[in-house]
């Protein structure tokens, strides 16, 4: 070493992440339904490496639409199956399935529960004990002493 310091470029900045074939088969394959470490194996990619990934804005985009492509399929299934409920004996499934349909085709909200008006009475009653230290038990109880809080905490 002569003592000259090397000068070290810094690394700029990253171009945008490229989805590769492996990365692509495993996204199709959960986004189909398949675990994670499944995936991973069907597509020959560690899981870690799949972890890694799925962490980037990207891929999570990605995972996302091949998720919504794979349920695309499904939409007339399920459109019969809420059909047949709607039209079965049982009313609470028929109710909760057309409380569904209002929800999300028709976009129509079921009102939020909990947000009703009521009454709340509240008496500042706390409870707690009272020990009994006299010499004779049976004998006259003193006149009660009263502490008032708020009066303490003011002084």
């Amino acid at each position: 070493m002569s003592g000259e310091v090397a000068e070290i470029e810094a690394r700029g900045p990253r171009g945008s992440y490229r989805i590769g074939v492996k990365l692509r088969k495993a996204l199709r394959l959960l986004g189909e339904g398949k675990r994670l470490g499944e995936a991973a194996a069907l597509s020959g990619m560690s899981g870690r490496g799949l972890t890694l990934a799925l962490r980037r804005p990207q891929v999570a985009e990605q995972l996302t639409a091949d998720a919504r492509a794979a349920l695309v399929g499904q939409l007339p299934r399920a459109t019969a199956t809420i059909e047949k409920v709607m039209a079965g004996d049982n009313m609470v499934a028929a109710l909760n399935s057309a409380r569904f349909v209002l929800g999300t085709a028709a976009g129509i909200a079921e009102p939020v529960r909990g947000l009703q008006v009521g009454v709340a009475v509240s008496v500042d009653v706390k409870a707690g004990y009272v020990l009994d230290l006299r010499d004779d038990p049976d004998g006259p109880l003193p006149r009660p002493l009263v502490i008032d809080a708020e009066a303490d905490s003011a002084a």
